[in-house]
């Protein structure tokens, strides 16, 4: 069959690799690394989408580092790779994470015995496919058709898995330890030159991760005082206008009304602010229009100079008197 490499399905992309992992114990400070072939190099037989399929190790490219997951889920990290070399299969080694849950988890179920297997995440880049009857030479072996092959690919990711088609893979967790004195002479320097490069680079990537595991912590807890302050000054403010509402109302708030007010939205507390702000500057302006003169009733009488000071006699008072001396006037 004809295949477009631009519409395989993604879970055509998921090659899932059934070696039992060997499990070590946790080293003194509780960092684990791991290590893993996630490709042995020969044909994957039976799987659902391809049938007998193989990847070309020479056109493989692999990141580094790269990403590792639980099951292929981008939302479930459980640490990522160091180093990888391509020697005949792909091997890795790498951190877990001692900060995502999932990180915990590998580890966990290891030490419990769970046999971990191995998945790669491979995108095609160059296929191409071997006919019934037909041989094709990949990773130094003959393949026999019907086949397809991965001359160019990508992986994006590779992944902690149950179960796996590749039984010539394995995941290894380690701990991180230094090496016996026998197991260190049975090493060529090579080897033991490569183990301690591991594991200094294994120590600088920890300390990476506590650096921005902390950078992490401090950032929350900057964040949490920003916050609390932030709480704080909108409290702070809100008491303000409650007392202002008060005064505006002309009333004096019990503190089960001020807690009401308080448990008020924003939007709802200054609808009724904003009323309670116009109904009172109604009420004074009506008050002043309609405010009686106090010489409506009487007319302040005011001294004059000219007669020593006296205050002179209003005009109601003048009227009073002469309409007295009027009656005095008849009556005699």
């Amino acid at each position: 069959m004809t295949l477009d490499i631009n519409n395989v399905p993604e879970d055509a992309k998921c090659f899932r690799m059934s070696a039992p992992a060997s499990i070590g114990h946790k080293g003194t400070d509780d960092i684990r690394r791991f290590s893993a072939v996630g490709y042995s190099g020969e044909p994957i037989t039976g799987h659902p989408f391809w049938g007998t399929v193989a990847f070309d190790l020479n056109g493989m490219q692999v990141p580094n580092p790269m990403p590792i997951l639980m099951g292929h889920d981008p939302d479930k990290i459980a640490g990522f790779s160091q180093n990888f070399d391509l020697n005949g299969k792909l091997n890795l080694e790498g951190v877990l994470s001692r900060i995502t849950s999932f990180g915990k988890e590998v580890a966990d179920l290891a030490d419990e015995g769970f046999p971990w297997q191995m998945s790669v995440r491979i995108t095609p880049l160059v296929l191409e496919e071997v006919a019934a009857g037909a041989t094709a030479d990949v990773n130094g072996r003959i393949l026999q058709g019907p086949a397809f092959i991965f001359r160019k690919s990508k992986i994006s990711e590779t992944s902690f898995t149950p179960i796996g088609w590749d039984d010539k893979t394995s995941a290894t967790v380690l701990s991180f330890t230094t090496p016996s004195k026998e197991d260190t002479m049975a090493m060529t320097p090579e080897e033991l030159a490569a183990f301690n490069k591991a594991n200094d680079d294994l120590k600088l990537s920890v300390e990476k991760l506590n650096e921005a595991a902390a950078r992490i912590t401090s950032l929350e807890g900057e964040l949490k005082t920003f916050k609390d302050k932030e709480f704080e000054a909108a409290k702070n403010a809100r008491e303000a206008k409650i007392t202002e509402l008060a005064t505006l109302l002309g009333q004096s708030f019990d503190d089960a009304t001020v807690a009401k007010y308080a448990a008020f939205d924003e939007a709802t507390f200054s609808l009724v602010f904003d009323n309670a702000k116009v109904m009172a500057e109604k009420i004074t302006k009506t008050n002043e229009e309609t405010k009686v003169p106090d010489t409506l009733f009487s007319e302040q009488a005011k001294g004059d100079p000219t007669k020593g000071g006296q205050p002179q006699k209003s005009k109601l008072e003048l009227d009073a008197e002469r309409r007295r001396e009027e009656f005095s006037k008849r009556r005699g």
